[in-house]
């Protein structure tokens, strides 16, 4: 199935979240064809595909960022989160960071939408499994 992106010419979208306590270190990469793959220091690296909701959910929130611009926060602290987002559209790159997300409404969308895409999983039938009942005679 193929979706069309909201934004025109989209080409990738590349989000990181490092920072904090534990030093977390997490990226988020979907390209044109809604291919993902996270890449995490402490759960490890996974691919997938997103869904036409997850797809949606995650495009509304970077148009928004795109039509906002927002400046980089200014907040300084220790064991803060850092935010990094990449977009590229018709081949032009567009960097967004932050030091603290609440400090922007449209970049406070995208890591919403990022943060349930690395970790939920957007696909949970591949985690069922048969149980198979012993045949009692």
């Amino acid at each position: 199935m193929h979706i069309e992106p909201i934004i025109p010419d989209f080409d990738f979208v590349k989000i990181r979240r490092s920072g904090g306590f534990v030093g977390v270190d997490e990226t988020l990469q979907v390209d044109r064809n809604f291919a993902a793959s996270v890449t995490d220091r402490m759960s490890g690296d996974r691919t997938f595909e997103l869904d036409a909701f997850t797809s949606q959910e995650l495009m509304h929130a970077l148009a928004r960022l795109a039509q906002v611009k927002p400046e980089p926060s200014s907040h300084n602290g220790f064991d803060m989160f850092h935010y990094d987002v990449e977009l590229s559209i018709g081949g032009n790159l567009q960097a967004f960071h932050s030091v603290d997300v609440g400090a922007d409404e449209a970049l406070h969308g995208v890591m919403l939408a990022a943060n349930r895409l690395v970790h939920d999983d957007p696909n949970p039938f591949h985690t069922m499994t048969l149980h198979v009942q012993p045949v009692t005679a």
